[in-house]
C-alpha cells in the first residue's frame, strides 16, 4: 500500500468522555489504512480509557497544554506521511476524511471549508469576515476558511513549522498562513459541520479573535515583513504630507510635526525592506 493511501488521524481531546468513543469508532470504521492517534491533553475524566477501549492509540499529556500542543505531539508521533487533524467533539463527518486524503496527492495541505455549513452563529460572522479579509490581504490569497481544524497535510511539511506553532487554538491558523507564505500548495474542500455532541466550545470569540488578528500580523511579518510595514509606513507618510500641505496653505510654512511624520513613515518603509531581506536570507539558510 503506498504512503498516499495511508494517514494518521490525530484527534486532540480534553475532557471529551461523552463523545470520544463514538468519534474513534466512526473513524475506525473507515478501515485499517487509517491509524487513529488520540492525544489526551491532561483530561481529568475517562477520555483516555474510552479512546483505548474504542481501538485508538492514546498519548497522554501529564497536564493540559492546549489544543496546539496536542497537535504538535500528534505531528511528531504520527506513523505515516499524511496526517489528518480531526476534532473529538463529533462535529465533523468521517466520510470527508478519505476525500481529503485523496486530494492530498495534489496539495501539501487540504483544509476543510465550512462556509456552506448552516451551524455558524450569526454573531460570529462579522468577526470571521473581518479576520478573513485581513488574512487575504496580508497573505495575498483568497482563503475560504482560515482556521478550520479539520485538515489533511504532509507530515514532513508540517514538521518545518513545528517550532513556530503556538500551543493554543491558533495553531490551525498558523499552519494555514505559514503554508501560504512559504509557497506551499493549499487546497480546500467543502465539509459538513454538525452541532457538538456534548458541551459547548471553549473558544472565546472576542479574546481569541484579537489573538488571531495579532497572530496573522505576526506570521506575515515573519515570512513577508514588507507586507506589514509598507502600508503602515505609507499611511503615516501620507498623513504627514497632507498635514504639510495644509500647513503651507494656512500658515505659509511647513511645520516640524509634518516633516517628522513624513520621516517616520519613510523610516518604517525602509525598516520593512530591511526586515524583508533578513527574512529572505533566513529562509535561504534554512
Amino acid at each position: 500500500m503506498d504512503n498516499f493511501s495511508q494517514a494518521t488521524i490525530i484527534i486532540p481531546a480534553y475532557n471529551e468522555q461523552n463523545s470520544i468513543e463514538k468519534t474513534v469508532s466512526e473513524v475506525k470504521m473507515l478501515g485499517e489504512r487509517y491509524h487513529v492517534l488520540v492525544i489526551d491533553d491532561g483530561s481529568v475524566d475517562d477520555t483516555a480509557a474510552l479512546a483505548i477501549q474504542a481501538g485508538a492509540e492514546v498519548i497522554s499529556h501529564p497536564y493540559n497544554k492546549g489544543y496546539g500542543a496536542s497537535l504538535k505531539t500528534g505531528i511528531e508521533r504520527a506513523h505515516s506521511d499524511n496526517i489528518v487533524f480531526f476534532d473529538a467533539d463529533g462535529q465533523h463527518d468521517v466520510k470527508d476524511i478519505p476525500r481529503m486524503v485523496e486530494l492530498i496527492k495534489m496539495y501539501d495541505m487540504v483544509v476543510g471549508d465550512r462556509s456552506s455549513s448552516n451551524n455558524t452563529y450569526a454573531y460570529r460572522l462579522p468577526g470571521k469576515w473581518f479576520l478573513s479579509k485581513v488574512a487575504n490581504f496580508l497573505v495575498g490569497h483568497h482563503i475560504p476558511d482560515l482556521n478550520c481544524g479539520f485538515r489533511c497535510l504532509r507530515r514532513d511539511k508540517a514538521m518545518k513549522f513545528i517550532s513556530i506553532l503556538p500551543n493554543g487554538f491558533s495553531c490551525s491558523t498558523t499552519l494555514t498562513l505559514a503554508f501560504y507564505k512559504e509557497g506551499l500548495s493549499v487546497g480546500f474542500i467543502p465539509v459538513y459541520v454538525r452541532s457538538r455532541l456534548h458541551g459547548r466550545s471553549e473558544v472565546n470569540y472576542l479574546r481569541d479573535g484579537a489573538k488571531t488578528l495579532l497572530l496573522i500580523t505576526r506570521i506575515t511579518a515573519l515570512f513577508n515583513p514588507l507586507k506589514v510595514f509598507a502600508p503602515v509606513g505609507l499611511a503615516i507618510a501620507t498623513l504627514g504630507i497632507i498635514y504639510g500641505l495644509y500647513s503651507v496653505i494656512t500658515e505659509s510654512n511647513i511645520t516640524d510635526t509634518s516633516v517628522l511624520t513624513i520621516l517616520v513613515g519613510v523610516l518604517i518603509i525602509f525598516f520593512g525592506i530591511l526586515a524583508d531581506q533578513v527574512a529572505s536570507i533566513r529562509r535561504q539558510i534554512k
